[in-house]
């Protein structure tokens, strides 16, 4: 039988990493680890538990995307917009803290 996990975040919301101090946007969510089997960070430690929510971010200030568990996000403060080159692909735009998708996730 399947667990339900409850993700902390959706697509567009703004979030922080604990640790590395880069915002972000929320483009996807996944219900555990799916990414390839050679790209799970196994030297962290400890190592981050796949059976969480892991979260496809857009990376303020870069061009790039990251992978990332929950257990490593919190909620930014800052509630300010982010940059990034891919946000109008994905969003329509950002009201009251928020990054609007322009389609609904599944």
């Amino acid at each position: 039988m399947a667990t339900v996990c409850q993700a902390k975040f959706a697509p567009g919301h703004v979030v922080e990493h604990r640790d590395l101090r880069y915002r972000a946007v929320v483009l996807d969510v996944d219900p555990r680890f799916l990414g390839r089997e050679d790209w799970y960070p196994q030297d962290a430690f400890p190592a981050p538990d796949r059976d969480q929510p892991w979260y496809r971010l857009l990376v303020d200030g870069h061009k790039y995307q990251t992978y990332v568990p929950e257990s490593v996000l919190r909620v930014d403060d800052l509630e300010a917009p982010v940059e990034h080159l891919s946000l109008r692909i994905f969003f329509k735009g950002y009201e009251s803290g928020r990054y609007q998708p322009r389609w609904l996730p599944n």
